[in-house]
């Protein structure tokens, strides 16, 4: 048997700031062997953080940073699972200086984790914006809807 697997290791705290609400990471494996990371943090106004940073990297492995100027996310449908929260889980970002335009879509909806904090997280497609072309899989963490708060 053969196939790909995922393996998710994070450093450090959890923790976020007192004016920051949640986050929307996604690491993304792509046609053409790129890979997208981004993770945007949500301030509690409604504003991003500017810390929201990222990395394209190209076929021949250079990196391109990205700032939180340079990517747009925009959510596209919400899927509510325990405690009624609205969960996003089809998104369409956008980063016009490298020509992305895509729909990122849950593999399924129900992919909540409910332990000592509740956040979704799960894997994903990716699709061209304008057509059903598969152009990418990878996977999405999305923590601070409906007050759930990392502590």
């Amino acid at each position: 048997m053969t196939g790909s697997s995922w393996l998710d290791r994070e450093w450090g705290t959890s923790s976020l700031g007192a004016d920051q609400e949640g986050w929307d990471w996604f690491a993304l494996q792509l046609e053409g062997n790129r890979e997208l990371m981004f993770c945007r943090i949500r301030r509690r106004d409604g504003s991003i953080d500017p810390m929201s940073r990222g990395v394209l990297v190209d076929a021949d492995g250079k990196p391109t940073v990205l700032s939180s100027r340079d990517v747009t996310l925009r959510p596209l449908r919400t899927w509510r699972g325990s405690g009624n929260a609205p969960w996003p889980v089809k998104w369409r970002p956008s980063v016009p200086a490298q020509d992305i335009d895509w729909v990122i879509d849950a593999a399924f909806d129900d992919q909540l984790v409910d332990l000592a904090f509740r956040y979704w997280e799960g894997s994903v497609r990716v699709r061209e914006a304008d057509g059903p072309r598969l152009v990418g899989r990878g996977y999405l963490e999305s923590t601070g809807y409906g007050g759930a708060r990392v502590r």
